[in-house]
């Protein structure tokens, strides 16, 4: 969840044990983007109770080199007097990108042929609302996400071919090109990453289709 570009995480806990149970602690476990808990605290919940939770997180916690995988997950604990549990806990990746990803025309154009076409992917949509087929909207769309217009054109098949720009949380840097409408699908829209994290495109591509549409 983000709410006024912080990053949060919500939950709601229920006691369903028979006992009261205490001394409960959430933790995000180290994991490559650095998340966790800005604060700490320990919670207790009665008997037939729950409760629900909304806590800050930051991206100063520790790290793990394991790349992530698709679709995103972030494994949490939970502590309490009870016993301890471990949860997969999914989180749309788009929820990791940083206001800080507007690059220049000349900054894009030099990464992209920094980046080999080895590492790039595509992914086709086959429809999309086509209030969200201008390259006006889809930059409006994206702005709000975190993806940000670095220049449009048209091609020889009256296609818009639009560019974007992105930065992940840990200063990973995606380039977009969004083709409007798809070669395969006239309704639709193509959608290409480069990134130098070969593994991580998929996931950005993932949020990118996603956001196009989900959105109202």
């Amino acid at each position: 969840d983000v709410y006024k570009r912080q990053v949060s995480t919500q939950s709601t806990w229920g006691n369903k044990s028979g006992q009261f149970v205490d001394n409960i602690e959430i933790i995000i476990r180290p994991n490559y983007f650095c998340l966790a808990l800005e604060q700490g605290g320990k919670y207790t919940i009665q008997n037939g109770a729950s409760q629900e939770l909304k806590l800050p997180v930051s991206t100063q916690g520790p790290f793990n080199q394991q790349t992530p995988s698709t679709p995103l997950m972030f494994s949490v604990t939970l502590k309490s007097s009870l016993d301890l549990y471990v949860f997969n806990v999914p989180c749309m990746f788009h929820v990791l990108l940083s206001e800080e990803g507007q690059l220049s025309k000349d900054e894009f154009r030099r990464i992209w042929k920094e980046i080999p076409d080895s590492n790039e992917l595509m992914f086709d949509m086959p429809s999309i609302k086509p209030e969200f087929r201008s390259v006006e909207q889809i930059q409006q769309l994206y702005a709000r996400n975190n993806i940000y217009y670095i220049a449009s054109r048209k091609n020889s098949a009256n296609q818009n071919i639009i560019y974007f720009s992105s930065k992940a949380s840990n200063g990973t840097v995606f380039l977009i090109e969004v083709s409007v409408p798809s070669m395969k699908y006239p309704e639709g829209c193509s959608i290409s990453c480069k990134c130098l994290t070969q593994t991580l495109i998929s996931l950005f591509l993932q949020s990118a289709s996603f956001i196009l549409s989900n959105s109202q």
